[in-house]
């Protein structure tokens, strides 16, 4: 807490092992062993095999296919006893641990490239979503816009809810010096990703605390 009494908010990623898990340094074993052991219960010791990231927000990783809805309902609940937000990095591929995930989930997130592949991958999602009644809860955030070639509508076209991120060299400047490009506040993807955690995040994220976010 600082001076004036306010509690900085304490999110959590739980990440599929992969690339980007793999760049972070992350261990998807002790989770995955866990759960393992564990099929039908779930303690709250499990919040000790976080590993914290310089933004301030902490990380879980999981094997693919070691998580599944069943056991998704019974991680939730407990990390939400510790955590203010859980970002869940969900497969698609895996049908019932996605349906799982849109319903214990306040905001649903679908990510995506200034792309036609990412355009057809969206539109069917875009879809789901209002066929399934989630689409008011539902946002597409487009990475790497380039500022002189507009997002294809077919993208965004479906979604009440988006945001776009610049394609900004800062980034992989910030990626090359070790530092978490969030934090490289010189740069317009940053900025555009803070403000879109603020609209995402609402009251959770005080003025103070959203660049640590």
């Amino acid at each position: 807490s600082d001076d004036s009494g306010a509690r900085r908010p304490r999110p959590l990623c739980l990440l599929q092992a992969g690339q980007l898990s793999s760049r972070l340094e992350l261990d998807a074993e002790p989770l995955s062993h866990y759960l393992a052991l564990n099929p039908v219960s779930i303690g709250e010791e499990i919040v000790s095999l976080a590993k914290r990231h310089p933004t301030g927000c902490e990380l879980l990783c999981i094997s693919e296919g070691a998580l599944n809805g069943q056991k998704l309902r019974l991680l939730i609940p407990i990390l939400r006893k510790h955590y203010d937000a859980i970002l869940l990095d969900c497969p698609v591929g895996d049908r019932w641990l996605t349906e799982v995930a849109v319903d214990l989930s306040e905001l649903v997130l679908a990510l995506g490239l200034p792309t036609r592949r990412s355009s057809t991958a969206a539109g069917a999602w875009a879809d789901d979503a209002w066929r399934r009644g989630f689409e008011g809860r539902t946002a597409l955030l487009v990475n790497r816009v380039e500022h002189d070639d507009p997002v294809p509508p077919a993208l965004v076209g479906g979604f009440i809810h988006q945001a776009q991120l610049p394609d900004d060299q800062l980034v992989a400047a910030a990626d090359a010096h070790g530092l978490p490009w969030s934090l490289a506040f010189d740069s317009l993807a940053a900025r555009h990703l803070r403000e879109a955690a603020r609209q995402a995040l609402g009251d959770l994220l005080q003025p103070e605390a959203v660049n640590a976010a």
